[in-house]
């Protein structure tokens, strides 16, 4: 009996093979700038605070949500106004505990009560932090 190998050989230089997804998520963050960037100065602004955020990316399931967000604090991309286009009323999970660093930008009492009208049907949320070291009086955990 036979046994066959294959043996993948990638010339100096190349990255290595990347998936069909990982690609996908990485032009669907750009995607995503290039979006935001082309929204009116005003309506940019206001992102953050809208009740809700009608957008092309509305139907992204939440794990591609969560991949896009990794890689845009990965490559310190990350703002309120992509991440108020990013969060919408299809999401079930979240994990925002990667936003820890930065957390003062990110989670105020006005960001929470914008997840629970946005996300009707998030059923997970992670924040990596106790409720006391965001004024547990302003959320409920």
């Amino acid at each position: 009996m036979s046994t066959a190998c294959v043996v993948l050989v990638q010339p100096v230089g190349y990255q290595s093979v990347r998936t069909l997804r990982f690609l996908c998520i990485h032009v669907i963050k750009d995607l995503i700038i290039s979006y935001v960037q082309s929204l009116s100065t005003s309506v940019r602004a206001s992102l953050p605070d809208a009740l809700f955020v009608i957008s092309p990316f509305d139907c992204l399931p939440s794990r591609c949500v969560q991949d896009i967000i990794y890689l845009l604090v990965e490559k310190k991309q990350l703002n309120t106004q992509l991440l108020s286009v990013l969060i919408h009323a299809h999401l079930t999970t979240l994990d925002l505990s990667i936003l820890m660093q930065d957390s003062s930008q990110f989670f105020k009492p006005r960001f929470f009560e914008l997840i629970a009208s946005r996300c009707t049907k998030l059923l997970h949320l992670t924040l990596g932090m106790s409720c006391n070291a965001m004024g547990g009086k302003h959320v409920l955990c």
